[in-house]
């Protein structure tokens, strides 16, 4: 639940970097990326994935959108073909820390609005889910994240 209500912040605080800049703004790929890696990490936790685990995925969006669909319950999670190819796109800078850590000067990025708009379609059907999950952990060890 912590980590569902984390990501809505970071997706909300994109979509007003958006809205206020111009151009190319790499805070607001960063923040809107980890909404998402927040919302498949939720969602993870809500189908009884440890801290531990979600640690050894890292930072890897794909590496966790597989996961997320294999471990989750059937349709929770679901990426359309142009879905996947937008946060394959970002990953590859998203995982390197270069939205972060800007190294490589060119960038072959999606439309920030597309990302947001996948970000915000997985957070809205996840979060039923997660609100039904939030006492899986609570008590227990594993309610460190």
């Amino acid at each position: 639940m912590g980590l569902s209500n984390a990501a809505r912040k970071y997706l909300d605080a994109a979509e007003i970097l958006q809205r206020h800049t111009k151009g190319v703004c790499m805070p607001a790929y960063f923040v809107a990326c980890q909404g998402l890696e927040l919302t498949l990490k939720a969602c993870l936790r809500g189908c009884g994935s440890s801290e531990k685990q979600l640690r050894r995925l890292g930072h890897d969006l794909e590496k966790l959108a597989d996961r997320a669909l294999k471990e989750c319950p059937d349709g929770l999670i679901a990426f359309s073909e142009t879905e996947r190819v937008i946060v394959s796109l970002i990953n590859m800078y998203y995982q390197d820390r270069d939205l972060q850590y800007t190294r490589s000067e060119y960038k072959e990025l999606p439309a920030l609005g597309a990302l947001l708009e996948v970000c915000k379609r997985l957070w809205r059907t996840t979060r039923k889910f997660c609100v039904e999950k939030q006492a899986l952990h609570y008590g227990l060890p594993t309610a460190v994240l």
